[in-house]
């Protein structure tokens, strides 16, 4: 058996920053990953107990779902008990902040965790204080997304965060040169796949019940979170140009989506099929012809990198995006359009993208990229380095 990483005994906290079952599970399956060879403590610091949810029975069943989960994997879980029931008054937040560091102090303790070769694995700058206080455990810090430029106090945090990582890993080549200014230690791993339930190779005979019916007539599919980056005038546009193509959207609404949502609602060739549960993804990017990721147009090239691309090359889908610096490595899988009429050509040319030798490529690049190589490279440097 192939083995992350040489150290043994090594100890590894996690903080989420996110619920355990939000849809961009990145930090679980990092969390799964990492508990194949060295001991997983996950600690959920917006997912406390909440003790007066606990007489209902979806927040009982969700946090015996959980459970299940870390049982199977040989993970350990706290959530610290939250006593004060509030989210936007800023001084009993902080109170509630603080009974959540003593009691993850106590409890890391009490388990003999709070060693200098253990390790504490954090994902968000707003975990910085979880850096202060568990001074004794060497802070490694997994930046997944970029800071927006205008929020000074989250970028204040990761500032203050860096001085405390003793290693960094990052996703892309923008954050890659924006972290490696603050620390040397820092390298550039890409984003994990999970392809055990990505897999072209799976047959899917029948699409999903609420699948759209569609003969003789091509699909496009887009897996995203529906907010501010999503650009609806594009998808609109899209539809508009071949009534003969149809949009299938999949993904939860984050905040107050912008007006045109509701056009693209009425649009006839455009269907919304909400969340779906990550497990069921494939069977609906199986039915897919292409696979677009349609952010707002910049005058640059995006600094992320998203993790629905190596879903869908583990599908063996080509993919249509706009710009973006971490994928132009994966061209012509992917082609990118600075405009929306250049995006309806690449959607054209893309249809026509489907030999076998291509899917095949497509495959490769998502077992490159599956979770447990991610894991992998990453305790190499940490073995290297600290």
């Amino acid at each position: 058996m192939n083995r992350i990483t040489r150290k043994t005994n090594r100890k590894v906290v996690l903080i989420f920053e996110n619920s355990w079952d939000w849809h961009c599970d990145f930090e679980l399956e990092t969390a799964i990953a990492i508990s194949k060879n060295n001991h997983a403590i996950i600690i959920n610091s917006n997912y406390q107990i909440k003790i007066w949810k606990l007489f209902c029975n979806d927040y009982r069943n969700k946090l015996k779902l959980f459970k299940k989960i870390c049982s199977k994997h040989k993970i350990s879980f706290f959530f610290p008990m939250c006593f004060l029931p509030t989210k936007n008054i800023s001084f009993l937040k902080k109170i509630n902040q603080f009974f959540n560091i003593t009691q993850t102090i106590f409890y890391l303790t009490l388990k003999g965790y709070l060693s200098e070769k253990n390790l504490l694995w954090i994902f968000s700058a707003n975990s910085l204080q979880y850096a202060e206080h568990l001074s004794k455990l060497q802070v490694v810090y997994d930046c997944i997304d970029p800071v927006l430029e205008n929020n000074r106090i989250q970028q204040q945090k990761q500032n203050k965060l860096l001085k405390l990582s003793r290693i960094n890993f990052v996703n892309s080549p923008y954050l890659y040169r924006e972290i490696s200014k603050f620390n040397t230690k820092t390298f550039l791993v890409p984003c994990g796949c999970k392809t055990t339930y990505f897999n072209a190779k799976k047959i899917f005979n029948t699409p999903p019940a609420d699948f759209p019916k569609i003969k003789n007539q091509q699909v496009l599919g887009i897996s995203s979170t529906i907010d501010w980056r999503i650009n609806l005038e594009l998808i609109l546009f899209i539809a508009q140009s071949n009534l003969n193509w149809h949009l299938v959207i999949i993904g939860p609404i984050h905040g107050n989506p912008d007006k045109k949502w509701a056009s693209v609602l009425r649009t006839a060739n455009i269907h919304y099929l909400g969340v779906k549960d990550k497990s069921k993804l494939a069977n609906y990017y199986s039915f897919f012809d292409v696979c677009l990721i349609p952010y707002i147009f910049n005058k640059k090239p995006l600094k992320n990198n998203p993790m629905k691309f190596y879903e869908y090359m583990a599908m063996g889908k080509p993919v249509v995006s706009v710009p973006i610096e971490a994928l132009e490595c994966y061209q012509p899988h992917v082609k990118f359009a600075n405009n929306k009429r250049d995006f309806v050509k690449c959607i054209n040319i893309q249809l026509g993208n489907q030999k076998k030798k291509s899917i095949s490529d497509r495959i490769m690049i998502a077992k490159t990229n599956n979770w447990e190589n991610k894991i992998k490279e990453m305790f190499k440097q940490i073995d290297k380095h600290l």
